[in-house]
């Protein structure tokens, strides 16, 4: 398989994309079109269409995306289809200013999808386990 340099400004759009079609998901909406999940994300559909081509065919002209499947294959685009331990050593408020806000969406993400409590409820109000 060939390999294509994919442009910063597409890579940092999949995780909205992956969290508007997990929105959808949770809504029961079974397929969208590229113009309706423009309107969410305030992007061309051209753009959508644009982005999503440099990874594959995954919708279909004038029936739209499958949310589900393109929730799934972004997921395994982005990694999210392996879990990646890891370990946050401090967690003070030095720490978590350095890190990155999207690892600190992630890691959020993570933490509600998976454990179904925020942070806070996980270690103390101020981000570490002494709270």
């Amino acid at each position: 398989m060939e390999q294509r340099k994919i442009s910063r400004a597409v890579i940092s759009r999949l995780p909205r994309y992956y969290r508007y079609l997990g929105d959808l998901l949770e809504a029961g909406v079974e397929r969208i079109s590229s113009s309706d999940l423009s309107k969410k994300m305030h992007v061309t559909a051209s753009q959508i269409r644009q982005d999503l081509n440099n990874f594959g065919g995954f919708g279909q002209q004038g029936y739209g995306y499958n949310v589900k499947y393109l929730y799934t294959e972004i997921g395994k685009i982005l990694g999210l289809d392996t879990v990646h331990p890891i370990g946050i050593i401090g967690g003070s408020q030095l720490a978590a200013g350095l890190l990155d806000p999207l690892a600190v969406e992630v890691i959020h993400w993570c933490l509600m999808r998976h454990l179904g409590k925020e942070p806070a409820e996980i270690f103390g109000r101020h981000g570490n386990r002494s709270g």
